[in-house]
């Protein structure tokens, strides 16, 4: 699981905890900082008296608090603000490699996000890459089915694996096609990967299971960076990351 400041995955009481854990550790880091700025004005200003004194710490600690409620933010697509980075629970941080909207015709269905560990702009890399990564499907179209979204699914990895990974991949297939549900605007997708346990998917705050194996993981990221995407300008956009 990973912690995530986006207030649609505030539902899950895992979510509220994690970002609990986040808040001490936030409230820790600015008692530093106040404690060291107290410390820099009382004696490297002694000149300025201790009400001027006062008062200038009155100003440092509203600034700090002010900040400490604002979350890392790397862009904003379509209104929805997209996280630079974001933690494990285990304290890994993933970075965002990129993101975009996923177009159908003239319309938009979701904002993809990709987020890895060692993020990189080539498929190669991004696709044999050991490490955690996480996919974030942010719905902006009113309503998609979940027959559509299957349909979806299986177009992808029948468009991008070969037919002897597809009969190995089958079985974890469907399973995964059976956590879905339908989705409407504002909800959100999540699919994690961990190593050391595959890829587990999220819908709308709530866990609905995990799928083994990393080639499922690397089947299922071919849906957007294979040689047939699902949206190949959505590929470029997920591939946009930049040392």
């Amino acid at each position: 699981m990973i912690l995530n400041e986006n207030p649609h995955f505030a539902k899950g009481s895992w979510v509220k905890s994690l970002r609990l854990r986040a808040s001490y550790k936030k409230v820790e880091y600015a008692a530093d900082t106040i404690i060291l700025l107290r410390n820099t004005v009382m004696f490297s200003l002694p000149e300025i008296n201790l009400k001027s004194r006062s008062k200038i710490m009155r100003v440092v600690v509203f600034f700090i608090l002010l900040l400490m409620g604002l979350p890392s933010y790397a862009k904003e697509i379509a209104g929805v603000m997209v996280n630079d980075t974001l933690q494990t629970t285990d304290g890994a941080t993933l970075q965002l490699n990129g993101a975009g909207i996923r177009k159908k015709l003239f319309m938009d269905i979701y904002i993809a996000q990709l987020y890895m560990e060692k993020p990189s702009a080539t498929v190669s890399e991004v696709l044999a890459d050991k490490g955690r990564k996480r996919i974030v499907m942010h719905f902006l179209y009113s309503e998609v089915s979940k027959d559509k979204l299957v349909e979806v699914w299986n177009d992808g990895f029948k468009d991008n694996n070969s037919a002897g990974d597809l009969a190995k991949l089958q079985e974890r297939i469907n399973q995964f096609n059976g956590f879905f549900v339908d989705v409407k605007k504002n909800d959100v997708i999540v699919l994690d990967y961990n190593p050391a346990t595959g890829t587990t998917v999220t819908i709308k705050g709530q866990e609905k299971g995990v799928i083994g194996g990393a080639d499922f993981n690397e089947a299922l990221l071919k849906i957007w960076l294979g040689e047939k995407p699902a949206d190949g300008d959505l590929k470029d956009k997920l591939l946009s990351y930049k040392k």
